[in-house]
């Protein structure tokens, strides 16, 4: 029984981490696009 809780815990941190990497590769893909935005009005970008 503890093998497989410590298997699971494992695979649940190996799953949180690739999360983490895909969501900061996300933010700069996302940060490198709105480089040249010029601001419209209020939250709308050109």
């Amino acid at each position: 029984m503890e093998a497989s809780v410590a298997l699971a815990t494992l695979v649940w941190l190996a799953g949180i981490g690739v999360l983490a990497v895909y969501s900061v590769v996300s933010l700069l893909r996302l940060r490198r696009k709105l480089v040249g935005a010029v601001p419209l009005r209020d939250n709308i970008y050109l």
